[in-house]
């Protein structure tokens, strides 16, 4: 077997760079967020890869609780996520991989509204240069609002497809990485209090 040697252009990490931003600009410009319930409490959570499937670097398994106090109805969020990798070489730098798992969050608010998320993952490695690699990534799944039955109103759970998209610049020297991700890529509508709810495409 013949072992060829891959030699990167100058210009490729110039033109991912432009890509990139570029997207991100065009994806998120202009987007209106006027109805967006329930809010994303686990943004944050300090774990990244919850919401960019393309934050991650390598195995491992992460949970946590975080809780917010507040006059009304405090917020708790329980997450759960684990990723990895599919080739065996995973401190290759050089080497294209790929990661699959899970991520699993819940945000509770009150006594009464929550909403879940289960999502899978699969997030593929690129290699710009010796020193720049690329990760994209994709979770797909589906989301779920709770109502749980009480005084003012019947319990009531819905059910949408979801998914988010990310992309991060990863340095290896300096660990510098650079990302941003799309949630709610579908904007999937579902029916509660007696309106139409939009799960608003976020960045």
């Amino acid at each position: 077997m013949r072992n060829e040697k891959v030699t990167f252009k100058p210009n490729i990490l110039k033109f991912s760079l432009s890509v990139f931003f570029l997207l991100h600009f065009l994806l998120c410009f202009g987007q209106i967020q006027s109805r967006l319930y329930p809010l994303y409490f686990t943004q944050y959570a300090q774990n990244f890869t919850l919401y960019n499937p393309a934050f991650l670097q390598k195995n491992s398994i992460h949970s946590g609780y975080q809780y917010y106090p507040s006059i009304g109805n405090d917020i708790r969020t329980v997450y759960l996520h684990g990723h990895y990798s599919i080739k065996k070489k995973e401190n290759d730098f050089s080497t294209p991989s790929q990661w699959i798992g899970g991520i699993i969050t819940n945000d509770k608010e009150g006594n009464f509204l929550s909403n879940s998320k289960i999502h899978g993952l699969f997030t593929q490695r690129i290699p710009l240069t010796k020193k720049w690699n690329l990760n994209a990534g994709l979770s797909l799944g589906v989301f779920n609002f709770l109502i749980k039955n009480n005084q003012a109103i019947g319990g009531s759970s819905y059910w949408v497809f979801d998914g988010n998209i990310g992309l991060s610049l990863y340095q290896k020297e300096n660990k510098t990485i650079i990302g941003f991700s799309l949630n709610h890529i579908f904007q999937n509508t579902f029916e509660a209090f007696f309106s139409e709810i939009q799960l608003v495409r976020t960045c």
